[in-house]
C-alpha cells in the first residue's frame, strides 16, 4: 500500500507540474546585440517615419518567430508612448507587403530620455519560410516623427543562423532609402517540427 501511494504521488507530480519542467525551445537565430551594451540613440521613427532591418532565412528549415529583443531610446517626451513592430515581406530589396503586426510595446520615458531593451513576444503564430527575406519594421502612433530612436552600433551578425539583408528608413511608409548601423535586435525562433504550436 505504501509503495502504491508513493507511485500515485509521483504520477500526480508529473501530471500537474509540467509547466515547471517545460523547456523554451527557441534558438537565437539572429543578433546584433553587442557583448558590452551600447546605450545610444539611433534612427528615428514615429508619426509617418519608419525604420526597418532585413534578414534572410536559411534553406532547409521553416521557423516560428517567437520573440525579439530591441534596444530603443525613448525620446517621446511623453510617458507610455506606444510603438509597433511589423513584419513585412521583401520587395526588390526593401520592405514590401505588411504581413502582420508582430507585437507592440510601450516606451519608458520618465522625465528624461531613456535607453532600454524591450522584449516583444509574438502576438500570433509567425511562420517564416525557408530561404526567404523578411523585414522588421518599427513605427509609432506618436504625433512626433521622432518618438523613438532604434539604437545602432551593434555587432555584425555574421555567423547568425539568419543572414543580414540590410537596413532601410522611410518618411512615408512607402519609399525606402538605405541606412547603415547594425541596429540592435535579437531574434529568437523555433524550427517547425520541434514544437507543434498549433496543438
Amino acid at each position: 500500500m505504501k509503495q502504491l501511494l508513493t507511485a500515485l504521488l509521483g504520477l500526480t507530480f508529473l501530471c500537474c507540474n509540467t509547466s515547471s519542467i517545460a523547456e523554451d525551445t527557441s534558438d537565437i537565430v539572429f543578433s546584433t546585440l553587442p557583448i558590452t551594451p551600447i546605450n545610444n540613440g539611433g534612427s528615428c521613427f514615429g508619426a509617418g517615419d519608419r525604420v526597418a532591418l532585413g534578414f534572410h532565412t536559411p534553406k532547409g528549415d521553416n521557423y516560428h518567430l517567437d520573440r525579439m529583443r530591441l534596444v530603443l531610446e525613448d525620446v517621446s517626451q511623453s510617458p507610455s508612448t506606444p510603438f509597433t513592430v511589423y513584419l513585412h515581406a521583401d520587395e526588390h530589396g526593401s520592405p514590401g507587403e505588411e504581413l502582420m503586426i508582430f507585437g507592440e510595446g510601450v516606451g519608458r520615458w520618465s522625465g528624461a530620455n531613456t535607453v532600454d531593451e524591450y522584449a516583444i513576444e509574438a502576438t500570433d503564430t509567425t511562420k517564416l519560410n525557408q530561404d526567404t527575406t523578411y523585414w522588421i519594421v518599427l513605427g509609432s502612433s506618436s504625433n512626433s516623427n521622432c518618438a523613438f530612436g532604434w539604437s545602432h552600433s551593434g555587432e555584425d551578425p555574421l555567423g547568425s543562423i539568419f543572414s543580414y539583408a540590410g537596413e532601410r528608413r522611410s518618411n512615408d511608409g512607402d519609399s525606402w532609402f538605405i541606412i547603415y548601423g547594425f541596429h540592435q535586435v535579437q531574434l529568437e525562433a523555433s524550427p517547425i517540427g520541434r514544437v507543434d504550436r498549433n496543438k
